[in-house]
């Protein structure tokens, strides 16, 4: 189903089966339901994210992430990033090295304390995981995960597709339409 833009037949933005609205909706209780899985911990949702990327990182062979590496893979804006950082500097979870040859740069990489938080969190995450999803059959979770890596792939190419030079907000889906975004700048929070 297709969200048509204003001119261009019905559209769904003020229909109750919007399927961006109801997305937004499960996002905002997935994040309500991890919140107190997480606070046991201390942590927040969007400081996990961070720790478990900069553990993904280190598993990978990386010694730490630049603030901009970090921003990139979790789609979240720097001066977020930087606070968040901050946050869990003062924590204890994370440490920052300047970078050799470029004096403005940080490398981020976890501490010994925040290895072990993660290791404790992820103890349990799999089985939070499972909770979450348990309301779908694994059918419905595959055509999920389908879905939103379609989706993802097409806000990539709008995203790719709008650079700050280009005022046309107009962009071609992957099905050659047109369609029209009212926003340049994407976040997402892990």
């Amino acid at each position: 189903m297709n969200v048509h833009s204003l001119g261009d037949g019905p559209s769904l933005l003020s229909d109750a089966q919007n399927p961006l609205r109801e997305f937004v909706r499960a996002y905002g209780l997935v994040e309500r339901v991890m919140h107190p899985y997480f606070q046991k911990f201390g942590v927040t949702p969007s400081q996990w994210g961070m720790l478990r990327t900069l553990w993904r990182a280190e598993k990978a062979g990386e010694p730490g992430l630049r603030l901009t590496d970090l921003s990139d893979r979790l789609l979240v804006r720097p001066p977020s990033v930087t606070a968040t950082v901050a946050r869990l500097r003062r924590a204890s979870l994370v440490r920052r090295e300047r970078i050799a040859g470029d004096g403005r740069a940080w490398l981020i990489q976890l501490t010994l304390k925040g290895r072990r938080l993660v290791q404790r969190v992820l103890r349990g995450h799999e089985r939070q995981l499972r909770l979450l999803l348990d309301g779908l059959s694994t059918s419905q979770q595959e055509g999920m995960m389908q879905i939103m890596r379609q989706w993802s792939e097409h806000l990539e190419r709008m995203m790719a597709a709008t650079t700050p030079g280009n005022p046309s907000p107009h962009v071609r889906n992957g099905h050659g339409q047109k369609t029209v975004h009212t926003s340049r700048k994407l976040t997402r929070r892990s």
